[in-house]
């Protein structure tokens, strides 16, 4: 789709990936790699039905990718240090100054219920990892 050949968003994937098959406790069932991947597929299929910019689609589904990444150690505040794995990864990458950062933390802060979404990437990513409510 949009970002198919992203190198970052790949990177992104390869290390939430590994994250969530080592590091998550079985017991979330509903917040493992399965869910993340769902949920990513949503945001990308969202992204493109409303033309994102390729900036802000990038945006996005990195924080599709980390939005879960806090239940590693427990549901309480799980959005708040998503926010932060996806902060301290992102400060390492070229081209990802506090603004952007600041986006991708705002996208997974806007999960948390009672969901707030301020922003479309916001609205997109609080309807993508809540769609499997839809869904059988």
């Amino acid at each position: 789709m949009i970002l198919q050949n992203n190198s970052l968003v790949k990177e992104v994937e390869t290390y939430v990936s590994r994250l969530l098959l080592e590091d998550m406790p079985k017991k979330y069932v509903y917040h493992d790699l399965e869910h993340t991947q769902n949920v990513v597929f949503s945001c990308e299929e969202l992204a493109h039905k409303y033309h994102l910019e390729p900036s802000q689609a990038e945006e996005l589904l990195i924080a599709a990718w980390f939005h879960d990444t806090g239940y590693i150690e427990g549901p309480e505040e799980h959005e708040r240090r998503g926010a932060e794995n996806a902060a301290k990864f992102l400060k390492q990458k070229e081209g990802w100054n506090d603004d952007r950062i600041a986006i991708v933390q705002n996208c997974i802060m806007a999960t948390k219920m009672p969901q707030s979404p301020n922003s479309l990437q916001e609205q997109i990513m609080c309807d993508s990892d809540l769609n499997h409510l839809g869904k059988d």
